[in-house]
C-alpha cells in the first residue's frame, strides 16, 4: 500500500497517487461489475434534482470519483491530466494542501452545477473534469508560460488554453449542448480562481479546526486520566481502611459492600501480577 501511495521522487505520501488509485479502483468495479457500476453511477452521479429536492448531498463529491462506464478513454484522459499537471503543484504545496484543493474544487464545481436546474435539462454528471479545470487554472497561475498541446494537437501557453476552456464552458452552458457538462467545467474554473485567493486562509482555517478538536481531545484524555487516578487513589484509601478494620475487628466485621470492594481489589492485583 505504501508503494502505491508514495511518490517515487520524494518518497513521501502522494495525494495524487491516492486519488488516482481510488478512482481507478472504483472505475474497475464499474467496468467489471455492470450491475454494481450502474448502481454507483445512478446513486453517486451528480443529479441536481436529487441533491436539491431529495437532499442526497453526498453526490456533490462522489460524482468526481466516477467516470463513464461505456468509455475507457474518459477516465484515462482525466487521470492523465491529473498526473501531468497535478504533480508539480503537489510538489509546490505538499500532499495535504493538494488534497484539500482537490476536494474543494470537486465540491465547488458540483455545487455550481446545481444551477443546471435553471436550464431545464436533466443531467447526471460524472467525472473529475470540474476539479481538473480548477487544477489547470492553478497551474496557469504558477506556470503561465508553460506550453501544452491543446486537445493534444495545438501548441499554446497554459494561460491561453485556460481562457479558451473558459469561453467554451460559458457558451456550452448557455446552449446546454452535447454530452459534456460545461456548467461543471465552468464551476471548476471559478473554483480555481477562488482557491488562488483563499488558499492560505483556507489552510489556516483547516489547521485551526484540527487544532481545536485536538485540543478538545487532549482535554478529554487529561480529564479521563485525572479521574482514573483520583478513582484509584480513593479506592486504595478505601482498601487500606478495610484492611485496618480487619486488623482491629476481624474479617467477620466487614459489610457485604466492603467484602465486594476487597474481592475486586484482590482480583485487580492478581491481573497486574502482584
Amino acid at each position: 500500500m505504501s508503494n502505491i501511495f508514495t511518490d517515487k521522487q520524494t518518497g513521501n505520501f502522494s495525494s495524487i497517487n491516492f486519488i488516482i488509485t481510488i478512482t481507478v479502483a472504483i472505475q474497475t468495479v464499474v467496468f467489471l461489475m455492470p450491475q454494481i457500476g450502474n448502481y454507483l453511477v445512478a446513486y453517486g452521479g451528480l443529479s441536481p434534482e436529487a441533491v436539491i429536492f431529495d437532499k442526497e448531498v453526498w453526490r456533490l463529491i462522489s460524482y468526481a470519483f466516477l467516470h463513464d462506464p461505456r468509455s475507457f478513454f474518459h477516465i484515462v484522459f482525466n487521470m492523465l491530466i491529473l498526473w501531468m499537471f497535478g504533480k508539480e503543484i503537489e510538489y509546490v504545496w505538499g500532499y495535504r494542501r493538494f488534497f484539500e484543493f482537490y476536494l474543494f474544487s470537486a465540491l465547488f464545481a458540483g455545487a455550481f452545477s446545481l444551477l443546471a436546474v435553471f436550464f431545464n435539462f436533466p443531467v447526471n454528471i460524472i467525472g473529475a473534469s470540474g476539479a481538473l479545470m480548477a487544477l489547470l487554472v492553478v497551474y496557469a497561475y504558477y506556470f503561465p508560460d508553460r506550453q501544452l498541446l491543446f486537445f493534444f494537437v495545438i501548441p499554446m501557453k497554459v494561460r491561453t488554453a485556460v481562457i479558451i476552456y473558459a469561453v467554451i464552458s460559458i457558451f456550452g452552458t448557455a446552449r446546454s449542448a452535447g454530452n459534456v457538462s460545461h456548467i461543471t467545467h465552468l464551476g471548476g474554473i471559478v473554483a480555481g480562481f477562488i482557491w488562488i485567493k483563499i488558499e492560505d486562509k483556507f489552510d489556516l482555517a483547516i489547521r485551526g479546526i484540527s487544532a481545536f478538536f485536538n485540543n478538545i481531545s487532549t482535554k478529554r484524555n487529561r480529564y479521563k486520566i485525572e479521574n482514573e487516578q483520583t478513582g484509584k487513589r480513593c479506592r486504595a484509601e478505601e482498601v487500606d481502611r478495610i484492611l485496618d478494620k480487619i486488623n482491629d475487628y476481624g474479617i467477620q466485621s466487614l459489610s457485604p459492600q466492603e467484602r465486594k470492594i476487597l474481592q475486586e481489589a484482590s482480583a485487580d492485583y492478581r491481573k497486574k501480577g502482584f
